[in-house]
């Protein structure tokens, strides 16, 4: 089955042993409402691939029955994979990180992240939950998603037959290297490893092809030595999509729009936004205004248009607010770019109206 919720057939596919529609029907029941639609609509109706919070994920599964648990840690690795390790622990010390007993999600992340020039962002966690009693659910997980680019022939990557279907690139199904790695790090972090077992492991045990060796073991040393993240303040942020890629779907006036959020938390983790200035009539006819400052052929315009779109970026990410200082920009015209438009898919953003930009 397909639905709005996970809205990928590969999640799905990855719990064939237990009962998907349960997981999706309780995932239904728990959800937040629809948020209302503003009177005057933007241009939005591009596309969306949504990856609904973990914690909702974790929560319906946790409805279920014990059997189910396990199984949970599949779900980032059907949407973003590469993840290992899921399983119980009586005791993991400092280390694992408590539970706070007023937290609104009852489970915590240790997160390591890095992100690249190329859009790359590469992110190492390990996830705990309380099992009603003194022990632990736990699982590691390792993901690599482009929060930049929608097709890896941008920046001279591989394409994959998976990017033209969803729409976006993770790291592990492109190509044969690609999957090769991915299965590598499966093994790693699984076969009921504890954290003193990952960190005493020798990088020089392992070949990588494609994925950098180096930033892997480091991020998960980070990972699993460092402070629990911090959770939101903002229950509405709670809600929010994991990992959400929106554009417009038409260009107008010759640009349109391009978002891509990773939320994790209640925190607005990564926050990438761009402009697509079409070239032709093809489906990767574009110039991208990031690449057009990185390579030094932007106007002084568009260099102006570029640095706002920083300042804008900058302050939702440090102040978990998509819609934070709107009245500095939401009236403004750059160089022809309106940022009325930007404004309308960040307030969608901030209001839970993503299912707007699903096809």
């Amino acid at each position: 089955m397909k639905n709005k919720i996970f809205n990928d057939t590969r999640l799905l596919d990855a719990m064939d042993h237990i009962d998907s529609s349960l997981i999706a029907e309780t995932a239904d029941k728990i959800r937040p409402p629809a948020a209302p639609k503003r009177e005057a609509e933007q241009p939005k109706t591009g596309r969306i691939v949504i990856a609904w919070k973990q914690a909702i994920a974790l929560v319906a599964c946790a409805l279920l029955m014990g059997a189910i648990i396990p199984a949970v840690s599949m779900l980032v690795n059907s949407i973003l994979p590469t993840s290992g390790n899921s399983g119980t622990a009586s005791d993991f010390g400092a280390a694992a990180g408590p539970i706070s007993d007023d937290s609104d999600i009852m489970f915590y992340r240790k997160v390591a992240r890095r992100t690249l020039d190329n859009g790359w962002v590469y992110t190492f966690t390990r996830e705990g939950m309380k099992n009603g009693d003194d022990s632990e659910l736990f699982k590691y997980v390792f993901y690599g998603i482009n929060i930049k680019y929608k097709y890896a022939e941008k920046f001279g990557g591989i394409s994959s037959e998976d990017n033209l279907e969803t729409g976006y690139l993770v790291f592990g199904v492109g190509s044969d290297a690609e999957k090769r790695d991915a299965a590598l790090i499966s093994s790693i972090l699984s076969n009921d490893k504890t954290d003193e077992e990952l960190l005493a492991l020798n990088p020089d045990d392992y070949t990588f092809e494609v994925l950098d060796k180096s930033m892997f073991f480091e991020l998960m040393q980070e990972a699993l030595t460092g402070e629990a993240q911090a959770e939101g303040k903002d229950p509405n942020y709670l809600d929010k999509p994991y990992f959400a890629f929106l554009e417009e779907e038409a260009y107008t006036d010759g640009y349109k729009f391009q978002i891509c959020s990773l939320n994790e938390t209640g925190i607005i983790d990564e926050l990438f936004i761009d402009i697509l200035y079409k070239i032709g009539s093809g489906e990767m006819d574009y110039v991208q205004l990031s690449d057009l400052v990185a390579s030094g052929e932007a106007t002084a315009e568009q260099t102006e248009v570029y640095e706002l779109i920083q300042t804008i970026t900058r302050d939702i990410k440090e102040n978990t607010s998509y819609i934070y200082n709107s009245g500095s920009y939401r009236e403004k015209t750059v160089d022809g770019i309106d940022f009325s438009r930007l404004y309308g898919i960040l307030d969608d953003m901030h209001n839970n109206r993503f299912e707007d930009y699903i096809k």
